[in-house]
């Protein structure tokens, strides 16, 4: 279960996250899954999640996250993931413009699955190092 569990996860980051590719949703996506997002948003369904990933691909169309470490729960089936989040602010995002500035923050994440795909999805982001990357190209002093 360990390695299936896993590639499931590793799925939902290489395939459907990194690619924005929406025709994995219900592959790999219970009907009624729910999302605890980073960004503050909750989501419960396919369209609901695949609207929170348009929401992140209109903020940061080259948004990539890199897992660094995924421990995986046989028993409860479930799985927790360390990452790391990258991309270029290009969409408005929390109130602010468009910045062109490249971040790049740290997060975790907490999956449940239920027959073999994902039921519940809790996403953990470091929001406040992003917010302050998105406003210190604001905040630069004019020369």
């Amino acid at each position: 279960m360990t390695a299936t569990l896993e590639t499931l996860v590793r799925r939902f980051y290489d395939d459907l996250w990194n690619r924005f590719d929406t025709t994995l949703v219900p592959v790999l996506l219970t009907e009624d899954v729910t999302l605890r997002g980073a960004l503050g948003r909750h989501a419960a369904g396919h369209a609901a999640f695949a609207d929170y990933l348009e929401l992140v691909r209109g903020a940061f169309p080259d948004f990539e996250q890199t897992i660094d470490e995924v421990v995986v729960d046989d028993v409860g089936g479930s799985a927790f993931v360390r990452l790391r989040c990258r991309g270029t602010h290009r969409g408005a995002l929390f109130g602010l413009p468009a910045t062109g500035q490249r971040i790049t923050y740290e997060g975790a994440a907490r999956f449940e699955t239920r027959d073999g795909r994902i039921a519940d999805i809790w996403l953990l982001g470091d929001v406040h190092g992003l917010l302050r990357q998105l406003r210190a190209e604001r905040e630069q002093p004019e020369r």
